[in-house]
């Protein structure tokens, strides 16, 4: 594992603690907080090669990354309560997504 990998996974270590810390209190969520978090583990992902070649792994996260932030920009500013269970399923699934597209070998 190199420096990407590592990034990306101290990163989510870093999240679940905060989505820890405030697993369900209702708080106002900032979009933009959020984005420059987004840019770095996008980075992270293209130096680790997982965007080296396109396929099925490649499609099914960059369609959950535009729709997750389509759905963050339309909905920021409103109050919600992080759940840590859900939160913890996600990080599973990508993860997963991750390794399935070579990201970790």
């Amino acid at each position: 594992m190199g420096y990407p990998e590592i990034t990306l996974l101290s990163i989510y270590a870093i999240q679940g603690l905060w989505v820890l810390r405030y697993h369900n209190v209702s708080r106002k969520i900032n979009f933009w907080m959020h984005l420059p978090v987004s840019l770095v583990l996008l980075g992270c992902l293209i130096l680790g090669g997982f965007f080296a070649s396109w396929g099925i792994p490649q499609s099914i996260y960059a369609l959950l990354f535009v729709l997750s932030y389509g759905n963050g920009f339309l909905s920021r500013h409103e109050e919600k309560s992080l759940n840590f269970y859900g939160w913890a399923i996600m990080a599973t699934l990508l993860l997963s997504l991750f390794a399935w597209g070579g990201f970790f070998t």
